[in-house]
């Protein structure tokens, strides 16, 4: 996760993109389209099949990236320290 997170998001996205336990908060316009930059490092089998950026090409592949929520992007995080 963090090799994922320095190599490639953190290039990227610079200041833009802040580690939070084990999500990222990433200020972009098109999260969706930098994700299909780059559609090799994620596994998309978790959304919707009538989604443009659906695979199931990485689908279980160690080291590939995964959206636990699919396609549906999260509301709210509520992150609490260490052993709490």
């Amino acid at each position: 996760m963090y090799r994922f997170y320095s190599k490639h998001l953190k290039a990227k996205y610079g200041d833009r993109c802040q580690l939070l336990s084990l999500c990222c908060k990433i200020q972009t316009s098109d999260l969706y389209q930098d994700m299909a930059e780059t559609a090799d490092l994620y596994d998309t089998s978790e959304f919707e099949q009538d989604h443009p950026l659906y695979s199931r090409k990485n689908h279980r592949v160690l080291g590939k990236m995964k959206s636990e929520n699919g396609n549906t992007p999260p509301s709210e995080f509520i992150g609490l320290r260490a052993k709490m």
